[in-house]
């Protein structure tokens, strides 16, 4: 599985601390250079982004948000030319957990439960409720994979996806319309079918901390 770490160059820390984890557990990775969004030009911006969306919706697709899904569809353009069919995006702020080889190891060889689908690390919601299935779809390390039965569910910290799920999210997003994390909207597009979670997280962003309905 390729591993891609989203930083942006001037994050010398960041880049740091994931490197040092994964380094520590022998995992090999590709830094994607993030794009910072206030420093698009406004051609740029005009070329890459919906800005009738951003009209909409100004103090949700800030630079900053629109830079990030900038940085997530380059590294999803990246998968659709690489030789490796299952990929793994994380940022850079994000702390993984000791096992992360052995669950990677086991999405990619039960693929055949996972391809249409989003595999996440951990996740967010809104309303402070992540609702899981009642049972695993399957288990590894002490961890279920549950699918998600919460409407929307956030967070692009740490999550697992195949190639020909990444060809779809390029291919019906020409421009951006959304932050990278609006899962469902990917879901109604039909670029990916099925939310999944690891629970207990495999990853987590250190200061947050939410219940689950399992």
């Amino acid at each position: 599985m390729e591993i891609h770490v989203i930083n942006l160059k001037e994050a010398v820390d960041r880049r740091k601390s994931i490197e040092s984890q994964l380094q520590k557990l022998q995992l090999s990775y590709k830094i994607f250079d993030a794009v910072r969004g206030s420093a698009l030009s406004e051609k740029e911006l005009n070329e890459l982004v919906d800005m009738d969306e951003v009209r909409k919706y100004p103090n949700w697709l800030t630079p900053n948000m629109l830079g990030c899904s900038l940085s997530h569809m380059g590294v999803y353009k990246q998968m659709c030319i690489s030789k490796e069919e299952w990929h793994f995006v994380l940022e850079d702020d994000v702390v993984i957990d000791k096992d992360l080889e052995n669950i990677l190891t086991h999405i990619e060889k039960n693929g055949d439960s996972f391809k249409d689908h989003l595999v996440m690390l951990y996740g967010v919601s809104y309303n402070s409720i992540i609702e899981l299935s009642r049972t695993p779809i399957t288990e590894v390390s002490g961890k279920g994979i549950y699918k998600l039965e919460s409407p929307r569910i956030g967070s692009t910290g740490a999550y697992v996806m195949h190639r020909d799920t990444a060809k779809r999210l390029v291919e019906k997003n020409e421009k951006i319309k959304v932050a990278p994390d609006t899962w469902h909207f990917f879901r109604e597009q039909k670029a990916l079918d099925n939310i999944y979670c690891v629970y207990p997280f495999a990853a987590r962003p250190g200061f947050l901390s939410l219940p689950l309905v399992i």
